[in-house]
């Protein structure tokens, strides 16, 4: 039985958090190991006072990453010469108030619409930092076209996002890079023909199907079954 996909990210995330502490204690350990006089100071550390500055680390080191993460982006933003994406601005401490009304909008909409609410008021470009995690979203025509057409090779789906989406997508085309995706967009190629696409009553009509059961599955608790994509469809007479 698979694992839900949040338990491996929380000991991800937990276990880089945890190297501060463990480094604490290897260090009390080494040092109680040698002479008193060569280092007086840790080895005379109580034990109590040890475990607080462990529990105090983890804290501080989360901050310390972010902020280096943070003026690494500014310092490669500022010598490529572009400008920092507006942030979402939050009310809650890690943007918990904007995962709330995302869940919500998933529940009881599409997962989009907060940004569709967003980018209404601060533009089409925002970043969203959702548990000190950054994401850009753009509704920008002129960056789409760039993302998807004439600057394709410069935005890779990488692993990490293939990771992620793993077990929905898996290796086709929209989560594959390099050769692989040149493989699947050559087999696609011939479905997306000027004749085969005017048609858009029966896509959105089984589209509305498909994402019905999805949300469907959704709400008992279930994973996805991604084999309802194969749904039998009747084109008119001579339009495929």
């Amino acid at each position: 039985m698979a694992l839900p996909p949040g338990i491996p990210y929380l000991f991800t995330r937990i276990s880089k958090l945890l190297i501060s502490p463990f480094l604490l204690t290897c260090l009390y350990a080494l040092s109680s190991r040698l002479h008193p006089s060569s280092i007086p100071a840790l080895s005379s550390i109580p034990t109590w006072l040890l475990v607080l500055c462990m529990i105090v680390s983890l804290p501080v080191t989360f901050f310390v990453k972010l902020q280096v993460k943070q003026w690494r982006q500014r310092r490669e933003c500022k010598r490529l010469g572009a400008i920092m994406v507006l942030e979402v601005p939050s009310k809650w401490p890690a943007g918990l108030d904007l995962l709330k009304r995302m869940l919500f909008s998933f529940k009881h909409g599409y997962p989009g619409d907060i940004y569709t609410d967003i980018s209404s008021t601060l533009g089409t470009a925002i970043s969203v930092r959702i548990i000190y995690e950054t994401r850009i979203i753009t509704t920008e025509p002129a960056h789409i076209k760039a993302m998807l057409a004439t600057s394709f090779p410069s935005f890779e789906k990488g692993s990490k996002f293939q990771h992620q989406a793993q077990s929905v997508l898996g290796t086709g085309v929209f989560n594959s890079d390099g050769e692989m995706w040149k493989f699947h967009r050559t087999m696609m190629r011939p479905f997306f023909s000027r004749d085969r696409i005017s048609h858009f009553d029966i896509f959105e009509r089984h589209a509305e199907e498909v994402v019905g059961l999805m949300k469907e599955r959704g709400r008992v608790g279930g994973a996805v079954d991604m084999q309802i994509s194969y749904l039998h469809i009747e084109p008119p007479q001579g339009c495929w």
